[in-house]
């Protein structure tokens, strides 16, 4: 690794470390061949979502009418390309929306959840250490204690709010460290969040994965 990548990587590691958690983030979904890619997207109250057509006349539809489901309605008119959507989703819950033209191919989903707090919210006598090495190439590792025993989540997200990777799911003992591990096999260089939740607490990490 050159000496200017390497201090790239740790002035941006560095700027993940002291930036607020909750800060709100732009989701980006390509609309061509047919599809949204991603079709599916896990984010927080207040993110933004950006529709991009790159090919064919296709529209986002989202609206109540369509979907009287949605917590709230968004939406454009059907055009041909290049066009851009952004809808900023304020409100928690499962929206559906689908392309008008083409509404048996081409659908997709979002799920809203509330933002996570700027501060790790574990009960008192746990202790949940930093993912390590940070950035990291091949694999990262990390430790939960917990002073009493309930049902834990770890989970990884991409940049576009899709899971990635699930590292812990099941019941967690008290009173001793588990160590939890993530190396991943061809997951792409850039920014990651390990989320840990459990029956009482929820706790986040961003990782830096290069290659």
């Amino acid at each position: 690794m050159t000496a200017s990548r390497y201090l790239l990587l740790t002035t941006f590691a560095a700027f993940l470390a002291a930036a607020p958690l909750a800060a709100q983030t732009t989701h980006t979904v390509i609309v061509r061949d047919f599809a949204f890619d991603p079709a599916t997207l896990v984010i927080e109250r207040g993110d933004t979502v950006v529709w991009e057509n790159e090919q064919g006349v296709h529209n986002v539809n989202g609206t109540t009418g369509t979907f009287p489901g949605n917590p709230e309605g968004f939406g454009n008119a059907p055009a041909g390309p290049p066009w851009t959507y952004e809808f900023t989703f304020t409100t928690e819950g499962a929206y559906e929306y689908q392309c008008d033209v083409h509404p048996v191919m081409m659908r997709g989903a979002v799920t809203v959840t509330a933002p996570l707090a700027a501060e790790d919210d574990l009960p008192p006598g746990a202790a949940l250490t930093d993912p390590s090495p940070n950035p990291f190439r091949g694999a990262l590792s990390f430790s939960l204690t917990l002073p009493e025993p309930e049902p834990v989540r770890v989970a990884v997200y991409d940049a576009l709010g899709r899971e990635v990777a699930v590292l812990y799911e099941g019941a967690f003992p008290a009173g001793t460290p588990v160590p939890i591990e993530w190396k991943p096999a061809a997951a792409r260089s850039g920014v990651y969040t390990v989320r840990v939740e459990g029956a009482t607490f929820r706790a986040v990490r961003k990782v830096v994965r290069v290659r």
